[in-house]
């Protein structure tokens, strides 16, 4: 699986204006480096994390569909990027080699579990793909709905992370910050 965000998100968790004020920084000639840092800090949450935190758009390529399997008895598919907030379109090239879009009524999407899945609706199975690699492609959006929902703990974790970029501003030893590594740590995807 390979994934790449295509549509970047439009906003930050965190504005200039409360950075600023964590910082206690009240003149702006440090603005825009400061901008920048904030978004340094959210790359540096995702990364770490596995998570979006603002609405983004995910183009995620597999060289097929699910099969049956003892570990996977109903083929499900599953995600690399959360929180999946819906999947606009399942594309795949059938045996043909012609572009197809899976229909979403062959297909249920779950939102909630960690990875995000899609599973077959009733009665649906994935169709046969033309044979070659990134032969499915799937668009989807994740992110939390907007900066107020993004958790305290990760917005306190990018506060230290951009507290300790501004006022160092040297290369350190640590890739985080101890306090803002714990503070992810809940949030941290796990391998699937």
């Amino acid at each position: 699986m390979a994934w790449k965000v295509t549509t970047a998100p439009a906003s930050e968790p965190l504005t200039a204006t409360a950075v600023k004020n964590y910082l206690k920084v009240d003149y702006s000639t440090d603005d825009t480096l400061i901008t920048s840092l904030i978004v340094a800090a959210r790359n540096k949450v995702e990364e770490y994390t596995g998570r979006r935190l603002m609405i983004q758009t995910i183009t995620e390529k597999l060289d097929t569909f699910p099969g049956v399997t003892i570990p996977n008895p109903d083929a499900i598919l599953t995600l690399s990027v959360l929180p999946l907030r819906s999947v606009t379109s399942i594309q795949y090239k059938d045996t043909a080699g012609a572009s197809q879009t899976f229909a979403s009524s062959n297909y249920i999407v779950d939102t909630t579990s960690e990875p995000p899945r899609i599973g077959l609706a009733y009665g649906s199975d994935w169709p046969e793909l033309y044979d070659e690699i990134d032969a499915v492609t799937i668009t989807y959006l994740v992110g939390y709905d907007d900066a107020d929902a993004v958790p305290d703990a990760i917005k306190s974790a990018m506060y230290l992370m951009i507290g300790q970029m501004y006022e160092t501003r040297t290369n350190t030893v640590k890739k985080l910050p101890s306090h803002a590594e714990w503070l992810l740590n809940e949030y941290r995807v796990r391998s699937f």
